[in-house]
């Protein structure tokens, strides 16, 4: 049965469509060592049995769930923001729909937790442990760069230390009154956390928490570009000058054409493009690289690339019926 004590960990899991994978991160929080936790999932307007399974997770009653479901899609972003309002633990962890933990994930990261002491807990706003694909490859660190000991570091140096995904810790108070920009069906989910950590301190772990798929729908195997109105925000918001300027000279000029490709796909007027991103602010040398964008933008018209989420997303935002399912 359920402990009704406060949880300590909530989990945060946006889907849509992927009912056949739900099973397995079901299962995995289901078997958990350490039980103190609850599982938030929103369910993203799914057409397959997503509504289904999850109702039967709901009746087996083995961990506490709370469930938002919307009657079309509706996008991650706007999913993730109805989703942290009700998430009860003192720290939340995120978890795609097509991942899965392992049986002693959240043992390990209490235990983690207990062996910081109350002084440095204080200063730590998460903490991170690895992720690894089913071939046992790490998803976290280059594999000239796991560590071998728990490590201390800013949020700036972490994000230059690892190659990719994690299994991330949180403050759920870090959240409290911020929000996911929602300007499209996805948006980076650093647009936000990168501000949420700016200058904190990251405690770092090798310890192997969460096993990560890709499921077929990911968008990782997509032909079309799509969310193109949410990639512009996210070049807008995640590079600013300083950050920028760190680049190298090809990163600079690839950043610079795509955001423009991006603006014309995702119908955003220029003139607030270019009050919208530092680096376009004033006119620059990357000013000539536009003829490139114009080019890129032609092309993917003509080979009918272009999906345009954003038309999309702001019809479904305001009619999706948004339901918090209690059984």
């Amino acid at each position: 049965m359920i402990k009704k004590k406060r949880p300590l960990f909530t989990i945060v899991t946006a889907t849509r469509n992927r009912y056949k994978y739900l099973k397995s991160l079901y299962k995995s929080l289901s078997l958990q060592s350490y039980k103190n936790i609850e599982w938030i999932i929103g369910n993203d307007g799914s057409i397959d049995k997503t509504d289904k399974v999850i109702k039967l997770f709901i009746k087996e009653n083995k961990i506490k769930i709370k469930y938002i479901k919307s009657d079309i899609r509706i996008g991650k972003s706007k999913i993730d923001n109805l989703l942290l309002p009700h998430a009860s633990g003192k720290y939340l962890c995120y978890c795609g729909s097509d991942d899965y933990f392992k049986k002693n994930a959240f043992k390990n990261m209490n235990k983690l937790l207990n062996e910081i002491s109350n002084k440095n807990l204080s200063k730590i706003n998460a903490i991170v442990t690895q992720s690894i694909n089913e071939s046992g490859e790490s998803q976290t660190f280059y594999n000239n760069k796991i560590p071998k000991n728990n490590l201390i570091m800013t949020w700036e140096d972490y994000t230059n230390y690892v190659k990719g995904d994690s299994t991330m810790l949180e403050r759920t108070k870090a959240y409290k009154n911020k929000k996911f920009k929602e300007v499209d069906f996805l948006i980076s989910e650093s647009t936000l956390i990168n501000k949420i950590h700016k200058k904190k301190l990251i405690l770092i772990s090798p310890i192997v928490t969460k096993i990560m798929r890709r499921a077929t729908d990911s968008i990782s195997f997509g032909n079309t570009l799509s969310y193109c109105r949410g990639y512009a925000h996210s070049i807008a918001i995640n590079f600013n000058k300083k950050e920028f300027h760190k680049l190298t000279l090809f990163k600079k000029l690839w950043f610079f054409i795509n955001y423009w490709r991006y603006v014309w796909h995702g119908d955003i007027k220029l003139n607030k493009a270019k009050k919208m991103w530092v680096i376009t602010k004033n006119l620059n040398i990357y000013y000539l690289l536009i003829p490139l964008s114009v080019i890129m933008c032609i092309r993917d018209k003509v080979w009918k690339k272009i999906k345009k989420t954003h038309l999309e997303f702001n019809k479904n935002k305001n009619i999706a019926k948004i339901r918090y399912i209690k059984l």
